[in-house]
C-alpha cells in the first residue's frame, strides 16, 4: 500500500440532539461523580466525529452506521485495511462520523 500524506485543515466532535436531563439538589464534589444530586445527564443525542482536509474538494461526506454497529465501522476494517473515512479524506472529500443514538459514543439512554 501507498503511504500518502493528508493535512487536515479542521476536525473535531460535537453533538446534536439529544435530552437533557437534571436530578435536583446541589452537587456536592465531596461525594463525587456518583452521587445523583444535582448531576445533568445528556442523552439520545447524536456524536459526530469529523474532519476537513485542507485544500479539498469543499464537500463532505456524512457516514450513517448500520444497526448495532457504530462510526468505526467507517474508520477501517479488522484486517487493518483502511476504511472509507480516510479513502474519500485522501480524495478530497469532508467526512463527517455518526454514532446515532445510543450507539457508540452516543450510548447513553435516557434511563439508568
Amino acid at each position: 500500500m501507498k503511504d500518502v500524506c493528508l493535512r487536515i485543515e479542521k476536525q473535531g466532535v460535537f453533538s446534536a440532539g439529544g435530552t437533557t436531563q437534571q436530578a435536583s439538589g446541589t452537587f456536592d464534589p465531596i461525594k463525587g461523580q456518583m452521587a445523583p444530586e444535582g448531576q445533568t445527564r445528556h442523552s439520545d443525542h447524536a456524536h459526530v466525529f469529523f474532519q476537513i482536509p485542507a485544500d479539498g474538494t469543499g464537500r463532505s461526506l456524512l457516514f450513517l452506521h448500520g444497526y448495532g454497529q457504530s462510526r468505526t465501522g467507517w474508520m477501517g476494517t479488522p484486517d487493518g485495511r483502511q476504511g472509507f473515512s480516510d479513502l474519500f479524506l485522501q480524495k478530497g472529500y469532508g467526512v463527517y462520523l455518526v454514532d446515532q443514538p445510543r450507539r457508540g459514543a452516543a450510548g447513553r439512554p435516557p434511563f439508568r
